[in-house]
């Protein structure tokens, strides 16, 4: 038995048809509201039932960030891609509900884990080789390509 989930992907893209889906983790109310504090963009119903199934007694209920990092790690999973890859290319990805809390938290802590990474957090992958020096903030505004390297513009 699968869910779909398509409140919490940030971003879901269709490379054949070039259709990209912006799918926010948070939701931030506007200026009229009397409320502006953030909602978590999940369905109740479901986030109720994931978060009963997932209670453990060391890591507690999940809160959003862990439930987005168990979807994470499934889909990052090369058993779940080999399986769905033809799936995976036309729709949304079904997300299997977890056997056990166990198996919820040792899939959302690897999902954590790589999330991290992709998003290369100082603490997940270390002290860079090649680390930014000189003045400036370390933002390319611009970049060149030639010779298969990209390098910055001549300034």
């Amino acid at each position: 038995m699968f869910f779909v989930i398509v409140e919490l992907l940030k971003i879901v893209s269709n490379k054949t048809s070039e259709i990209t889906s912006t799918f926010p983790v948070y939701l931030y109310l506007g200026e009229q509201d009397l409320d502006r504090e953030r909602r978590v963009n999940f369905d109740p119903k479901f986030y109720m039932k994931l978060r009963g199934l997932t209670e453990h007694p060391k890591h507690g209920v999940p809160d959003e960030v862990q439930v987005f990092d168990y979807i994470y790690g499934v889909l990052y999973c090369p058993t779940y891609r080999e399986a769905y890859a033809e799936f995976l290319k036309t729709a949304f990805p079904g997300i299997p509900w977890p056997k056990t809390p166990d198996d919820f938290w040792s899939v959302s802590d690897k999902g954590a884990a790589l999330r991290r990474l992709h998003l290369m957090e100082p603490d997940a992958i270390g002290d860079a080789p090649d680390p930014f020096t000189g003045d400036g903030d370390n933002v390319v505004k611009h970049a060149r390509y030639g010779g298969g390297k990209a390098a910055l513009p001549d300034q």
